[in-house]
């Protein structure tokens, strides 16, 4: 009996320790193990010097409700990112999934447009995936969905991000959660 107690606590805590937003919306493909926990850190970067982000902690709240904001103003060129590193010591295996819940919200044309998720380890790059966007002149809406891929190599982080080189348009992008699942 003890033994399965000590079984529950420690699952318990591992839980807290990694965040579970509670969500099953089908909309986001259902619940999502978040990112979060005690020493998890939450950071805006990137080389649009135009570009603004907002509520960015939201991006790792366990709360797919909730979400960062990425803006690219009309005519801003460069990167625009928010990374969520995990607390010291939790590092994901192999095979993990690497996931984000996001859309992207454009208004009028980008040129040479793009968004991706990037893993690290030790903010070292590892692996990427595209989430959307489209190289090219202009594109459609992205929708919220979960977007991501199963990882061939163990990492710390997740990044989304989004690039483009110019444009008359705007370009948002929500980033709702970071999950491992």
């Amino acid at each position: 009996m003890n033994s399965l107690r000590m079984l529950c606590l420690a699952s318990a805590i591992a839980l807290a320790a990694c965040g579970d937003s509670g969500s099953d919306n089908p909309a986001i493909g259902g619940h999502c193990t978040a990112i979060t926990g005690g020493g998890t850190t939450v950071a805006r970067s990137g080389t649009c010097t135009n570009c603004t982000g907002d509520n960015v902690p939201a991006a790792a709240d366990g709360d797919v409700g909730s979400a960062a904001v990425l803006f690219h103003p009309s005519g801003a060129a460069g990167s625009n990112a928010v990374r969520v590193t995990a607390q010291e010591g939790v590092v994901y295996p192999a095979g993990t999934p690497a996931m984000v819940i996001n859309a992207i919200d454009f208004t009028g044309n980008s040129v040479s447009t793009s968004a991706l998720l990037q893993t690290y380890l030790d903010g070292v790059p590892q692996e990427s995936t595209t989430i959307g966007a489209i190289n090219g002149v202009g594109g459609p809406d992205e929708g919220l969905a979960r977007r991501g891929f199963t990882t061939s190599l163990p990492f710390d982080a997740l990044e989304a991000q989004f690039q483009r080189s110019g444009g008359a348009g705007t370009v948002t992008l929500t980033v709702h959660e970071f999950c491992t699942n």
